[in-house]
């Protein structure tokens, strides 16, 4: 009862007053999410330990598919979270690049370069090994333009 929140503590008090096996069964039945058909064979049932053996394991099939529930919505609050943090940390990024005048839009001149090897037909190793040596001579080419622009020794020209 405490993993499902849906139970009340009415239920949950009324439940614990009860020694009789066969109304305890009725009533629990009456909360769980079962089908009529189910419902009215736990109702049906006259030995009682019988019933109350089987409602068990329905109740522990509710409790695993709650418990598989829970694990769904934590993995993807988690993975909402994650990617709402990292489109927030993009237009961050984006608000200050704008702010300080850099216009460098690396992912469109990466996937235009990208392009380019990919209509080349290459072997697929070769590709592989193309695209990535782009990636470190981008890497390396803006890290030399940040520097030499953003250096005290830059000359700066008017436009």
């Amino acid at each position: 009862m405490e993993t499902n929140p849906e139970v009340s503590n009415a239920v949950t008090s009324t439940i614990s007053n009860i020694t009789d096996l066969d109304m305890l069964t009725d009533i629990i039945t009456n909360f769980m999410p079962l089908d009529l058909h189910k419902k009215c064979e736990y109702m049906n049932e006259f030995e009682y330990k019988l019933g109350a053996n089987n409602l068990i394991k329905d109740i522990n099939v509710e409790l695993e598919v709650i418990n598989i529930e829970n694990k769904v919505d934590d993995e993807i609050r988690e993975n909402l979270s994650k990617e709402q943090r990292d489109y927030i940390l993009r237009q961050k990024i984006s608000k200050l690049n704008q702010e300080l005048g850099i216009n460098i839009d690396k992912q469109s001149e990466v996937s235009r370069l990208s392009e380019d090897i990919e209509s080349l037909d290459l072997p697929e190793k070769t590709y592989i090994d193309e695209y990535n040596q782009l990636m470190i001579d981008f890497d390396i080419k803006s890290k030399l333009d940040d520097f030499f622009n953003n250096s005290p020794f830059a000359i700066k020209y008017d436009s």
